[in-house]
């Protein structure tokens, strides 16, 4: 198992060897569907395939980001995110929390005291440290474990001058208002291609020993796929480059959320194991590997969270 905290890399690679994509074209959309971009979350947010519930702090928003969940505020500096982990056990929380963050692969934050617990299910951590030139940072972190599978890490970090008391509180906070559930999907697959439509595929993000990465070596971390009934294949994608900005207390505007673009088509194969068979509108092909245990679905032997989309 990954240890959970353990270099928290926040500059996460946007594709794989064997999954690199082509640019769409932008004139090439023989099907009709489309899909607008996310609204940010001003009061809630609900996550279905990932069986999470969270409260928004008044005068955040949050916004599904590349590296995760990602809050911000134009009234304050820095910034919260939420993730998903691997980890099973509060004793992997523990050995985990000690060992530092780095920030976009050069920004470290070192801990602060030791790990505590928090409630019965969770630890919590605080870092200090700089990022850019000169900006110091204080961090705070709460990872909970639930019996689901739909653990998740709340970490916040801000410029030293809004306190490490303002980050622990933000944190908290948000952690005390998460609802973790079994994540959704069908107890068995009865018709790939049927099941498949009008849903979203979030590749899960989560710390491990090697960084802040995806699951394995399938799709890319970074991306939604969205496979519509008529065929479309659609994606989100987000820029990861934002956040030690906005630990610094820039403003970034929206560059961080998650933008739609086309792709092309899928389908789905059964012969002798079902495959996802995506098209692009260059003329090229990939294809991936389906399977489906315990509402745990992957691709290319990399996890996705599963939950539904509307398309137009």
């Amino acid at each position: 198992m990954p240890r959970i905290f353990v270099l928290v890399c926040l500059a996460l690679s946007v594709s794989s060897a064997g999954w690199a994509k082509p640019k769409p074209k932008a004139d090439s959309a023989p099907l009709a569907s489309r899909i607008g971009d996310e609204k940010p979350a001003k009061t809630s947010f609900k996550d279905e395939g990932w069986g999470l519930k969270l409260s928004v702090p008044k005068g955040w928003e949050l916004r599904r980001g590349t590296d995760g969940l990602v809050m911000t505020s134009q009234d304050a500096a820095g910034f919260v995110i939420v993730f998903h982990f691997e980890g099973t056990s509060m004793e992997e929380l523990r050995s985990g929390a000690g060992e530092g963050l780095i920030i976009d692969g050069g920004n470290m934050l070192r801990v602060v005291g030791s790990p505590r617990d928090f409630g019965k299910t969770g630890v919590r951590v605080r870092y200090q440290g700089v990022v850019g030139a000169k900006t110091k940072v204080v961090g705070y972190a709460i990872g909970v474990v639930s019996k689901f599978d739909t653990n998740a890490i709340v970490l916040g970090v801000f410029p030293e001058s809004e306190g490490a008391d303002r980050a622990e509180a933000m944190v908290e906070k948000i952690a005390k208002s998460m609802k973790l559930s079994a994540p959704r999907g069908p107890k068995k697959i009865k018709n790939w291609k049927k099941d498949l439509s009008n849903t979203r595929l979030d590749a899960v993000v989560f710390a491990r020993s090697s960084g802040f990465g995806e699951d394995g070596d399938g799709l890319a971390g970074s991306e939604s796929l969205i496979l519509c009934k008529d065929g479309s294949l659609l994606e989100r994608r987000g820029d990861s480059s934002t956040l030690a900005a906005l630990a610094a207390g820039q403003d970034v505007g929206e560059q961080a959320a998650m933008k739609t673009q086309r792709l092309g088509t899928w389908d789905v194969t059964e012969d002798a194991a079902p495959k996802l068979v995506l098209s692009f509108d260059d003329g090229t092909t990939r294809d991936a590997p389906l399977a489906y245990e315990g509402k745990r679905l992957d691709l290319s032997s990399h996890r996705y969270f599963w939950s539904r989309a509307t398309c137009k």
